[in-house]
């Protein structure tokens, strides 16, 4: 299956070879899941966000999985940024 794919994206694209294609579809999987789990221990080690905050952003990592945990990683980050200063 995946080599038939490979070879019929290798016929549309002659600069693609067929080691490409099939490489994708193991680095892809690999870095969406590391994201979700980069996603999951930022959140969890977060403890300026309270617990609705935290339920909120483990749901949208669910429902969204690669926006979701984007998101999830760039807004914790970044409140976890701005607490302190504001409690100085």
């Amino acid at each position: 299956m995946i080599s038939a794919m490979a070879s019929a994206f290798t016929g549309m694209n002659p600069m693609l070879s067929g080691s490409w294609i099939s490489l994708a579809w193991w680095v892809i999987p690999i870095v969406h899941a590391g994201l979700i789990i980069w996603a999951i221990v930022e959140l969890t080690r977060n403890r300026s966000l309270d617990l609705a905050r935290k339920i909120a952003f483990a749901v949208l990592i669910v429902l969204a999985p690669f926006v979701g945990s984007i998101l999830t990683i760039v807004l914790v980050r970044s409140h976890a940024r701005s607490e302190p200063a504001r409690r100085t």
